[in-house]
């Protein structure tokens, strides 16, 4: 088992025992800490962040050979995401550069909200599949 901090938005993971191994944890880390968010249009925001850590998540856990269901679970999903890669990321893309209405900073509707930061219809399809 290795024992993983991740500091970053997602801080309240915390540090995660996981099965997966070594090198493909160290592919996660390696994501974030080398190919940052960007800010500018048509490169990837943090949408498209979190298309490559439930990828590279999926993937890690369908290579690990420690818990059998648990790679049963995840080896289709893994398949699924890394096959539709480039669609996900060209609708991730394709939305950026026009302002949206999420119905409030401080509080914004949670529907709107929601439909800003699930812009991908492949990606949300695949995830509510499994």
């Amino acid at each position: 088992e290795v024992n993983l901090l991740i500091k970053s938005e997602y801080w309240p993971l915390g540090v995660t025992r996981c099965h997966a191994p070594l090198a493909v944890i160290l592919r996660v880390v390696r994501f974030y800490t080398l190919r940052r968010t960007r800010r500018k249009v048509n490169e990837l925001d943090n949408r498209g962040s979190h298309f490559y850590l439930a990828l590279y998540w999926a993937e890690a856990l369908a290579e690990q050979t420690k818990d059998n269901d648990l790679k049963l679970r995840f080896r289709a999903l893994a398949i699924e995401l890394r096959n539709a890669e480039k669609s996900i990321v060209e609708e991730l893309n394709s939305v950026q550069g026009v302002s949206i209405d999420v119905g409030g900073y401080y509080k914004p509707d949670p529907a709107k909200a929601s439909s800003a930061m699930r812009p991908s219809s492949i990606f949300n399809d695949i995830l509510s599949n499994h």
